[in-house]
């Protein structure tokens, strides 16, 4: 069921890319999301939760998984902790390659056309915060299920 949401992101990506007749190749900007990447991974690594992370996808995802209480609340600290960091980044880089661009700018008809691509980090980060939005659901139900349990 996790990856409906993955494929619904897709599939409204490509309609909207379609509705506006624009290619869908002109919302990909790979510079954007390895900016996105430098930024969150070594916050995630700095603070030791990388393994967590990883063991979200692997505690979310499976359906009869016996794993420790406390290892369920890391991984959901741990996809907390890189929702909050997308956010965040994805708004810094938006306002700070705004920036850049209105400090650059010589020609005002590019105003426009400069500020989207600006603008896809922050769009990057939104679709990755969907993405990990529901695995942040689930843990939380995990968690509660495991304290009722006990």
């Amino acid at each position: 069921m996790y990856f409906i949401s993955f494929i619904a992101i897709i599939l409204v990506t490509v309609a909207m890319s379609f509705s506006f007749a624009t290619p869908f190749t002109t919302l990909l900007d790979l510079p954007s999301l390895l900016l996105l990447l430098i930024v969150c991974i070594p916050v995630l690594f700095s603070t030791g939760l990388q393994k967590d992370f990883c063991n979200a996808f692997r505690i979310g995802l499976s359906k009869n998984t016996t794993v420790s209480l406390t290892a369920i609340k890391r991984a959901h600290e741990a996809v907390s902790l890189m929702i909050k960091t997308l956010l965040y980044s994805g708004l810094l880089l938006f306002v700070l390659s705004c920036c850049i661009v209105l400090l650059t700018l010589e020609d005002l008809t590019y105003l426009g056309a400069n500020l989207s691509v600006s603008a896809l980090c922050f769009v990057y980060a939104t679709a990755f915060i969907v993405l990990l939005l529901p695995l942040k659901s689930i843990l939380k139900v995990k968690i509660m299920e495991y304290m009722q349990e006990s």
